[in-house]
């Protein structure tokens, strides 16, 4: 028996699936133990290889909120299935939450989240909170998000409290904090940014830029409201090629913004362009000139020059290893 919407806003959750079929009923199940009344859920597999689309399938029959499945002929990526989702949400969506086929909403999760942005000015463009960290066995290992990304909560309220838009685009420029796992948006906002960038490898950096860019902010939540799965695998973990061209090519954006603003990006470059020529990127010369342009030494312009003439990093890695005190990422 579903739940009445008592005249709630509609919240649309778009969960995001891949190869995520040991996980996914218990996210979906999360979804559907929801305290909020009025949700519309919203599945897209991603061309997933294991039987998650005859999972969801099965499931969706069970759903206590309107389910709308979308079973991608192709692999699209994540920002594009973001925007496949904002596409499919109901005109009156009023606010829109992404999630992954392996983590769990913790059962209160919309109601906090929507409280806190009916309470809201406009300018909030959403909130996130802490959550908890699981293993694959759904055991915690971790009991906040924010502490493992060495911070706190008082960090979030100090830095979305600040007036100073160009010292918060700083901030997410030099280390994207902002959990995605627990994010909320207004739909209406994302809307009229016209969506994701569909260039990039991930959806979050980019997104959260370019809505404080424009003037809008978020409010984070103390208490976790989600328990997030943490992979070997995962993007952010394995930080691929792709993943770590996509931070570069987003922050670079803001470069001649300001001073501290560049220091950023500076430290971005000092941390992945060498990262992107050591996994094999076809384009990673262009990063590292644009490193050496930041730290002009002979090392960085020798990589460059490698990394020009296609010089496969795997040739040089043991003389890398001898020599550099810093090791690959």
């Amino acid at each position: 028996m579903s739940f009445m919407p008592e005249n709630k806003p509609l919240v649309t959750i778009g969960v995001a699936s891949y190869n995520n079929a040991e996980f996914i009923l218990e996210t979906l199940n999360s979804v559907n133990d929801q305290t909020y009344p009025n949700i519309e859920l919203i599945i897209i597999d991603d061309l997933s290889k294991d039987n998650s689309r005859l999972l969801i399938d099965n499931w969706k029959l069970k759903s206590r909120y309107p389910v709308k499945t979308i079973f991608n002929e192709k692999n699209l990526g994540i920002p594009k299935v973001c925007n496949v989702i904002l596409n499919a949400c109901d005109s009156k969506s009023a606010y829109l939450c992404l999630f992954s086929s392996d983590d769990i909403l913790l059962k209160d999760r919309i109601d906090k989240q929507v409280a806190i942005l009916e309470d809201a000015p406009d300018s909030v463009a959403g909130t996130f909170g802490d959550a908890l960290i699981v293993n694959n066995e759904g055991e915690e290992i971790m009991s906040s998000y924010y502490s493992m990304m060495g911070t706190n909560f008082l960090f979030y309220t100090d830095l979305f409290g600040s007036s100073n838009k160009n010292s918060v685009l700083s901030e997410i420029i030099k280390h994207n904090k902002i959990p995605a796992i627990s994010m909320i948006y207004r739909t209406s906002v994302i809307r009229k940014l016209g969506g994701w960038n569909e260039q990039y490898f991930m959806e979050d950096l980019d997104m959260n830029l370019r809505l404080l860019n424009n003037g809008y902010t978020f409010i984070p939540i103390k208490d976790p409201i989600v328990k997030h799965r943490k992979h070997s695998s995962s993007a952010t973990t394995v930080k691929r090629v792709g993943y770590l061209t996509s931070i570069l090519d987003i922050v670079s954006q803001y470069r001649g913004t300001n001073d501290q603003i560049d220091e950023s990006i500076r430290k971005n470059y000092m941390e992945y362009a060498l990262a992107v020529y050591q996994r094999g990127g076809k384009n990673a010369a262009p990063y590292l000139l644009q490193k050496f342009r930041f730290q002009k030494n002979v090392t960085n312009y020798f990589m460059y020059l490698l990394a020009l003439v296609n010089i496969p990093f795997s040739w040089i890695r043991p003389i890398y290893s001898l020599f550099s005190r810093n090791k690959p990422l």
